[in-house]
């Protein structure tokens, strides 16, 4: 018999947590599949938020609230920046240039700013219509230019990182989940007694919802429905290891499809190899995501 067998038949065993290696529940939580996918999209999706997104001319709307005030201004500098508007495969599109100034306040202080125009339009030297924002905040911009480099449009290169910041936080939830039942369920071996494929693919290869039944500890025969795409992995045995949730015995999860290989011991506890694509999707991805991105946000807001 084994540790699992012998376990699943201790009384009283369903009361007990059950310990998880660190590895293995941040495995489940933060390096399960899903999550790393989300890891992945999300800091691909950062790095056209930073060079495109955060220079939509947000700062417009924000600095040129309510009242304005009006002064003639002079263009001190017009240099070309590394964006342009338009375009396409066989256009390079209109270079968009960055313009300072300077202009006297009413106070009859001096002060110089920066706009940004989509094409040269203005000439080193030349008398320019400015607005800007009272004291004490200093806010200016020649009329009818922006605050900074880019549109408004650049915004929608922030929804591929915020749905992948969703799609990450569902898989972090399932996770979470996932340990729970690892932790507090109980281990029994199931039955598969039905297959059937779904319209979904992953990797090219068709998901299946498998329908296992075992016994819990009441005796009572239960179902649990499992949706995969390696059904190799819950086809190899007469009758496939799985947890489930006492309360919740529908809530099962396959010993087959978590990460890492798992060990029952004759405690009940868990033992996971710490393998390389484990420590990668639970540790490596997350941190150079976080750390990576993280580094960006301080050096710009600060």
């Amino acid at each position: 018999m084994s540790n699992l067998d012998q376990y699943s038949r201790k009384t009283g065993g369903a009361t007990k947590v059950r310990g998880v290696p660190p590895l293995l529940a941040l495995g489940l939580v933060v390096g399960n599949i899903p999550a790393t996918i989300g890891w992945l999209v999300f800091g691909f999706g950062m790095i056209f938020w930073w060079l495109l997104g955060m220079q939509a001319d947000v700062r417009s709307l924000i600095d040129f609230r309510g009242e304005l005030l009006q002064a003639t201004g002079r263009v001190t500098q017009v240099m070309e920046t590394n964006y342009s508007e338009g375009g396409g495969e066989d256009s390079p599109g209109t270079p968009i240039f960055r313009v300072a100034f300077e202009y006297e306040s009413s106070s009859g202080q001096v002060r110089q700013d920066a706009c940004y125009t989509v094409g040269a339009q203005y000439n080193l030297g030349q008398d320019v219509p400015v607005e800007y924002v009272p004291a004490p905040k200093v806010a200016a911009r020649i009329v009818g230019t922006r605050r900074s480099p880019l549109g408004w449009g650049t915004l929608f290169v922030g929804l591929v990182p915020l749905a992948a910041l969703v799609f990450l936080a569902g898989s972090v939830l399932a996770g979470l989940r996932t340990l729970a039942v690892l932790r507090r369920g109980r281990m029994v071996r199931g039955r598969l007694i039905d297959k059937q494929a779904t319209s979904t693919t992953i990797n090219d290869r068709r998901v299946f919802a498998l329908t296992f039944e075992f016994e819990d500890e009441r005796g009572n025969m239960q179902q649990a429905k499992i949706r995969t795409h390696r059904i190799e992995k819950l086809e190899d045995e007469p009758e496939e290891r799985l947890f489930y949730d006492p309360q919740h015995p529908e809530r099962a999860r396959m010993v087959d499809l978590l990460p890492g290989n798992i060990r029952v011991l004759a405690d009940g506890s868990l033992q996971a190899d710490s393998s390389l694509g484990l420590w990668i999707r639970a540790v490596l991805i997350p941190a150079i995501v976080l750390g990576s991105h993280g580094l960006v946000a301080l050096n710009w807001f600060r």
